[in-house]
């Protein structure tokens, strides 16, 4: 009787979520780990925020707690901010203090940290079967470990900015859209929408990564980014319904179409903290594995790096950046931080054994700049402590109540001042007229708010002075300002003001007609 030849048995591809092995969420809970106590240590002292735009989401989330909703002054309704959902956050934390906000910071670095090394394991799962058993541990413990001392994410993990929570989402939303659990996919999309409005591009790019789902509509496959586009539609409507416009007062106010600098801040500020990068060790191996990837048919490492790529160069076009700006303007970046971590552990972990040498250049990087992260984040608190927190309890102690104050740097004055005084922006915050109003004509918005006193820096002194006329009631001095280069002296000046210079109502006259 002939024999039978049996069918080839199938290659079965691996289960969802198979990276999720007992090794890998040890690695992911070490990373975790390292993560927490890496921002405790930049962190430093629990008394003060390295950027004065901090105490701007503190403000409102004042408000929510005091019933008066997402307002800056009360009863004004202008969202001053594009992070919401961070505001949320800090509303509901025990005490909306410097203390708390920074310990969020450092709780949602840490969950960062572990959720990276989940995604880049699952990443590895999806490559060559041939890969070692332990593949998707070192790609955990590699991607945790990058991402935990990445310097700007750890500077922005104590700066109580959003920059954490919306890493935190997107990472998750990465996660989810990886191990094909896109209703989960979505909903945290649009989450990370309302963080940071930003994320809407890198969010929407995780498309790419879904592979056509058995049994569901094609149009299943756009769940991610449909739930970024549900996130900035609500977002979109509150605006409109809160203050007549679609967007957040802060989106005109920073949008600008500059590609040259951009381009040049993206090259010679941001990059400078990538690691793998600089140290082109890390670079070669990532560039090696997303080949690789490809050429097997396997797409997801390529969009994990063009998605990266992508989000850095459309921030930078589209924003005022200057290259004497440090982490101001480097913050805007730290979205995307956590792509090349998990890429380059998924590309070790995949890689011959003589390829984990990468690590040591970069491991050389991250420990030098451990030191100077940490001292670039004191000397900044030290600047917000000398030129906005202070000055701004002097004002709420000092003047009247009902005192209208026209500021540049809203945060700090508007969070240590009493709600009954009423805090202006000098470039529209909280003000959309000021915010769609051609710089030229400001001084014009500034006069007709009637401002009683002034609190500006050094360099906005003359122009003041050529509009009304002031009597200087404070003063405070920062001998080494460093939220800029080159570092230099920069003072603040409390004044009075006592009137309005003829010629800038002749000009505001001329300007706007009778």
């Amino acid at each position: 009787m002939p024999r039978v030849q049996e069918p080839p048995i199938a290659a079965t591809p691996p289960a969802r979520g198979a990276g999720l092995s007992r090794e890998v969420l040890l690695a992911a809970g070490a990373s975790v780990l390292v993560a927490a106590v890496a921002a405790i240590v930049v962190g430093g002292p629990m008394d003060e925020l390295c950027l004065d735009d901090a105490y701007i989401h503190m403000a409102y989330a004042r408000s929510l707690r005091l019933g008066e909703g997402l307002s800056y002054n009360p009863g004004d309704w202008e969202l001053g901010t594009t992070s919401p959902l961070w505001v949320l956050l800090l509303a509901i934390l025990p005490s909306l203090s410097v203390g708390w906000v920074k310990a969020l910071g450092v709780l949602l670095h840490a969950l960062g940290a572990g959720v990276v090394s989940l995604t880049a394991a699952e990443l590895v799962v999806g490559t060559d079967p041939a890969r070692t058993p332990h593949a998707p541990r070192i790609a955990a413990l590699v991607a945790g470990a990058l991402f935990a001392l990445h310097p700007l994410l750890l500077h922005a993990a104590t700066s109580g900015m959003e920059v954490p929570l919306v890493v935190l989402l997107s990472a998750g939303a990465t996660l989810a859209t990886l191990r094909g659990a896109l209703p989960l996919a979505a909903a945290l999309a649009a989450l990370s929408v309302w963080a940071r409005l930003e994320s809407i591009v890198p969010i929407t790019l995780l498309t790419l990564l879904v592979t056509e789902p058995a049994g569901r509509p094609r149009a299943w496959r756009l769940a991610p980014a449909l739930g970024g586009i549900a996130g900035l539609a609500l977002l979109a409507l509150y605006c409109e319904l809160a203050q007549g416009e679609l967007l957040p007062n802060t989106v005109y106010l920073k949008a600008r179409l500059d590609v040259v600098g951009g381009l040049a801040y993206l090259a010679l500020r941001v990059l400078r903290h990538e690691g793998w990068l600089v140290t082109i060790a890390g670079a070669a191996i990532v560039g090696h594995f997303v080949s690789r990837e490809a050429r097997a048919g396997r797409a997801s490492a390529a969009i994990l790096a063009g998605s990266w790529a992508i989000t850095l160069v459309a921030i930078a076009v589209t924003r005022r950046l200057d290259l004497g700006i440090q982490f101001y303007g480097e913050r805007y970046f730290a979205i995307a931080a956590f792509l090349p971590p998990l890429l380059v552990g998924a590309a070790l972990a995949c890689a011959p054994r003589p390829a984990s040498l990468a690590l040591v250049p970069i491991g050389i990087f991250l420990a030098l700049a451990l030191p100077d992260t940490q001292r670039a984040a004191r000397a900044e608190e030290r600047d917000i402590r000398l030129l906005h927190t202070e000055p701004a309890e002097w004002v709420g102690a000092n003047l009247a109540p009902d005192a209208v104050v026209l500021v540049e740097g809203a945060g700090a004055m508007r969070f240590y001042t009493p709600r009954t005084m009423t805090i202006l922006d000098l470039v529209g915050l909280n003000d959309r007229l000021l915010a769609h109003t051609d710089g030229a004509l400001w001084p014009c918005v500034w006069i007709a708010r009637r401002p009683s006193h002034v609190a500006i820096p050094t360099e906005l002194g003359p122009r003041m002075q050529e509009i009304f006329a002031m009597s200087l009631l404070e003063r405070r001095d920062d001998p080494a300002y460093s939220q800029v280069l080159p570092a230099s002296e920069r003072s603040l000046f409390v004044l009075e003001v006592r009137g309005v210079s003829e010629a800038a109502v002749a000009q505001c006259s001329a300007a706007l007609g009778p």
